[in-house]
């Protein structure tokens, strides 16, 4: 499954906004098509989604975080009505009727629950600013436009005084610190420098420059250099990485053009900052042909350098690990025997599964398991690092201890619980798994040692409250597992029946349903855990 984050879906919306245009609300969801509005290769997507101060509503396909692979462009004046409404597990569902140019078409979203996302903290109100904007977006429209204007006139007059005073005037950021986030990074890239140097050879920086000297390039070519750049620049005139080759030419060679100033490049590929930005932030770019890839601030240049730069100290790494991938794989071993034994069951595949994550993880990131932990999740007893640079934690599954009452749960529930089920929520304690079946690929939701066990069960029959048609599907009592991923539809639940153990991929809104495995036992001893290779 892909892994989503907050920042990088913002990176990745900031890829389809033209200069001076910035994305707002942006949120995550699955996007469904219909008719020729979409360029994407299939009609139900990952997406981010977000509307613009250009009055666009923009919709980003992902492969990977920050790959973008599709998108979808929609003037808001073009969209006449919107619908919402509730699916069967409480997410927002929104269809919005588009009329182009006579042509009629839909978009419809189904956005995930903000519980359910939580790399992405602000999803819930994003969604209920999106919605703001796409129930009223003549409204909008009429604001931004007024916005516009407002801040033409204070570029006019920004001009007007820039011409009589011949100077330049620094603009005044007020999001993020730029120049603190590269100053954080670039010890990190430096320190990177120092390992690669027996290999690549040293990493060459030019003398500092001066404020003058920068102030004096600004009025000769009456172009601001960013904050963070105007900082690196201070540090090293120019400057070339080695391993992964970056290059951040001298002053004297960075070339202005129309709308942005090259400075340098990532291997061959052309860096560079807009010009033409209005009053906002910003942006740096990477110029591929006659396309624009948004690369956001010096810091986030020099940290995608720095996870490159990083895989190649790889076998290194993993020649430093060998005794614990060692231990890890006699592990396996022993759970796999164990596993195979007359009798075993969800409990002993489970810790064949943990195990090969594990090993999966070491050998492509030389760490155990991560995830971005909640801060007061952090001393639950499943971390087992300090955070990352990135606020990932490594963490491991642990034993339960504390005895759950079924009798209980089945008493409030009216129905006998399966014995997977009982096995699965009863013997250890993790953050989220995340696999693949064939050609299918799922995740299952974490069960933490702060979670009330009994409420857990109990609400995870939840679709028992709702009144439906289920008659496309087996008749039984279905536990909510987790979600699937099958053809690029991520829309799928995966759930466990009640009566005969079987693991199915459930759509209700389309109303289908796929065997997904014969059982529990089936699905962690026959799944390859996401990172893991046989």
């Amino acid at each position: 499954m892909a892994k989503v984050d907050a920042k990088r879906m913002n990176i990745t919306l900031a890829c389809l906004c033209k200069p001076g245009e910035q994305h707002i609300y942006p949120v995550y969801g699955t996007v469904r098509t219909t008719g020729n509005m979409s360029v994407l290769s299939g009609n139900k997507i990952f997406g981010f989604v977000a509307v613009t101060n250009r009055d666009r509503l923009l919709v980003a396909e992902f492969s990977t975080p920050g790959v973008l692979v599709g998108s979808i462009s929609v003037s808001l004046r073009n969209i006449k009505s919107v619908q919402t409404d509730k699916t069967l597990f409480g997410s927002m569902t929104v269809k919005i009727f588009v009329c182009d140019q006579g042509v009629n078409s839909e978009i419809n979203l189904v956005f995930a629950k903000n519980e359910s996302v939580v790399d992405l903290p602000y999803q819930k109100v994003n969604l209920d600013g999106l919605l703001g904007v796409l129930k009223n977006p003549e409204k909008f429209c009429k604001l931004s436009d007024t916005v516009r204007k407002e801040a033409e006139v204070k570029k006019e007059a920004a001009k007007t005084q820039d011409s009589k005073e011949k100077t330049v005037t620094k603009k005044v950021n007020h999001g993020p610190d730029p120049v603190a986030m590269m100053n954080k990074e670039k010890e990190y890239v430096l320190s990177l420098c120092k390992r690669l140097e027996a290999k690549y050879g040293k990493a060459e920086f030019g003398s500092p420059l001066t404020e003058g000297e920068i102030s004096a390039w600004e009025k000769n070519n009456r172009v601001i250099i960013p904050d963070d750049l105007r900082e690196w620049l201070k540090f090293a005139g120019e400057s070339r990485l080695k391993g992964i080759p970056l290059e951040f030419y001298p002053l004297e060679r960075f070339q202005k053009e129309q709308g942005y100033v090259v400075i340098g490049k990532r291997e061959d590929l052309p860096i560079a900052f807009v010009t033409d930005d209005g009053e906002y932030d910003h942006k740096y770019i990477a110029l591929d042909g006659s396309s624009r890839k948004n690369l956001g601030y010096m810091e986030t240049i020099l940290r995608f350098w720095g996870y490159d730069a990083k895989r190649l100290f790889k076998d290194e790494e993993l020649e430093k690990l060998r005794p614990v991938i060692e231990e890890e794989t006699a592990k396996m071993n022993r759970a796999r025997q164990n596993a195979l034994m007359p009798g075993a069951g969800v409990r002993e595949a489970m810790e064949y599964f943990f195990i090969r994550n594990n090993i999966g993880y070491l050998y492509e990131w030389q760490t155990f398991p991560k995830c971005p932990v909640r801060q007061d999740l952090v001393d639950c007893g499943l971390v087992i690092s300090e955070p990352d640079r990135d606020g990932y934690y490594q963490w491991k599954p642990v034993k339960q201890t504390r005895s759950v009452d079924f009798a209980g749960i089945e008493a409030r529930l009216g129905f006998t619980l399966h014995k997977d089920i009982k096995e699965l929520v009863s013997n250890y304690f993790y953050f989220m798994l995340e696999g693949d079946m064939d050609e299918k690929s799922f995740h299952i939701y974490g069960l933490l040692p702060t979670i009330n066990i009994e409420k857990h069960v109990t609400g995870s029959f939840e679709k028992e409250n709702y009144a439906g048609d289920y008659s496309f599907i087996t008749e039984g009592h279905f536990f909510l597992l987790g979600g699937a991923c099958i053809d690029g539809d991520d829309s799928f639940a995966l759930e466990v029946n009640n009566d005969n153990g079987e693991v199915l991929a459930v759509e209700y809104m389309d109303k289908k349903h796929v065997k997904f495995a014969d059982s529990l036992y089936d699905l962690f001893m026959n799944s390859t855990p996401v990172w893991y290779k046989e």
